[in-house]
C-alpha cells in the first residue's frame, strides 16, 4: 500500500471573494490545500491555530494592509514565507524596509503559471530552510554528525 503524501496547506488573504475563489480553484488544481481569509484579522486568527509555511496576501485591503499583516504574522509564525499579489505594485515599500521573507511580488491579474511557479519556489525555500534549521538544532543539541563530523 502506498502512503499518500499530505498536501501542503497555504493561506490566501484577499478582500475580494471572487479573487479568493479563483485562487483556491487554481491551487487545488495544482495540488495544494488552501485556507482563505478575507482580511488581516481573519488571517491572524487562522495563524493562531495552524502553522502555515506560506501565506499569499493581497497588498491593498481595508483595515490592516498586506504589509501590516506580514509584520504581525512574523510575530506569530517567524518561519512563514510570503508571496504578495497586488494590483498596485507601486504601493509596495522598498524591500529593504520590510523585514520579512517576501519571496515574490506578483501583479494582478496574475498569470496562473507564474503564480504556481512562485508558490512552488517559495515552498522549496521554506522546506530547505526548515530542513537546515532542524539539522542545525540536532547538531547543537549534540545529536549526530550531520555536518560531516564533530569537532
Amino acid at each position: 500500500m502506498t502512503k499518500k503524501t499530505p498536501k501542503t496547506t497555504i493561506m490566501f488573504v484577499d478582500d475580494e471573494a471572487s479573487v479568493r475563489r479563483a485562487f483556491a480553484r487554481q491551487m487545488h488544481r495544482s495540488g495544494y490545500d488552501v485556507d482563505l481569509a478575507e482580511d488581516a484579522e481573519e488571517a491572524l486568527e487562522l495563524a493562531r491555530s495552524r502553522d502555515y509555511p506560506l501565506v499569499v496576501t493581497d497588498l491593498r485591503m481595508p483595515g490592516t494592509d498586506g504589509i501590516g499583516l506580514i509584520e504581525q504574522m512574523q510575530e506569530l509564525s517567524p518561519g512563514t514565507t510570503y508571496v504578495v499579489v497586488t494590483g498596485a505594485p507601486e504601493m509596495l515599500p522598498d524591500a529593504r524596509v520590510v523585514d520579512a521573507p517576501i519571496a515574490e511580488v506578483i501583479e494582478k491579474p496574475w498569470d496562473r503559471e507564474r503564480l504556481v511557479q512562485a508558490i512552488s519556489s517559495a515552498l522549496t525555500q521554506v522546506r530547505g530552510h526548515r530542513t537546515y534549521a532542524s539539522i542545525a538544532a540536532t547538531h547543537r543539541d549534540g545529536g549526530g554528525d550531520e555536518f560531516g563530523g564533530s569537532d
